[in-house]
């Protein structure tokens, strides 16, 4: 008896033909213009673009790539990242944040539910994963190319390092109640002052420890923190994780564009 195809595909005049995996994709739209597309799913496609109508366009194509990424990393399976990719949009949420210049701030439903260990583990393998490139990408580096900026007015190479520890404390304190998410608190996950390198590390310790930590209450709560320009930003430990993510893989494909040029 002849095999049926998989339900995923269709045979059309004798070749099977796989249809797309369908992801959703929650688009955050600035009131002074832009737009952030934001794949849930895997993070790191997230991206910035001109408006919606570029950013449905480029999502498909991002998005395939950041999957043949985690594919790489053993994070996704291989046949699955070979699938083509189709997105829908889920949900759109306009804010006041300068999304042009990726500050994004948005809050969309599926933050909301529980932080769970499947989520989490996976998480932060994909964390793991995206800082192994990184390193691997700047330390075959000499040391004085930290100093090297792309263009005038742009970060110089050390300064986005030391940018991604900034970063990456500030996401660790949001994962803390309002009245404790203090500029004290900040100094002890990203220890300003000290050696890039060890500042990247201990941030990243700190993060990964406080996340490994959390109280079954912690990973439900969801808490309004106040934000630049007198602006109120809603977190959860659901979005410190996946803000995490995206921004490495942001950064370290804008460093990798910097270098290959």
């Amino acid at each position: 008896m002849p095999q049926r195809p998989h339900p995923t595909e269709e045979v059309l005049g004798g070749s099977v033909v796989t249809a797309p995996v369908v992801l959703p994709v929650y688009l955050e739209m600035g009131q002074a213009g832009g737009c952030m597309c934001h794949c849930l799913v895997h993070p790191g496609a997230t991206f910035k673009a001109p408006g919606e109508e570029a950013a449905l366009a480029l999502a498909p194509a991002i998005t395939q790539a950041e999957r043949a990424w985690l594919a790489c990393h053993g994070l996704l399976d291989p046949a699955a990242a070979c699938r083509p990719v189709a997105v829908e949009v889920a949900g759109r949420v306009v804010t006041g944040g300068r999304v042009t210049s990726g500050d994004t701030e948005a809050f969309f439903e599926p933050w909301h539910r529980p932080l769970d260990d499947a989520v989490l583990d996976l998480g932060l393998r994909v964390l793991a994963a995206a800082r192994e490139d990184l390193m691997r990408l700047m330390r075959g580096l000499p040391p004085a190319m930290l100093d090297w900026r792309p263009a005038p007015g742009k970060r110089s190479l050390g300064e986005v390092l030391e940018h991604l520890a900034n970063t990456e404390a500030y996401y660790a304190v949001h994962l803390e109640t309002p009245d404790r998410a203090t500029g004290d608190l900040w100094k002890q996950a990203a220890l300003p002052g000290a050696p890039v390198w060890d500042r990247l590390d201990h941030a990243r310790r700190y993060l990964v420890e406080r996340l490994r930590g959390l109280s079954a209450e912690e990973r439900s709560r969801v808490t309004d923190h106040p934000s630049d320009e007198d602006r109120i930003e809603r977190w959860s430990a659901r979005k410190v994780l996946y803000r995490a993510i995206w921004h490495e893989r942001y950064h370290t494909r804008q460093v990798m564009g910097w270098l290959v040029q």
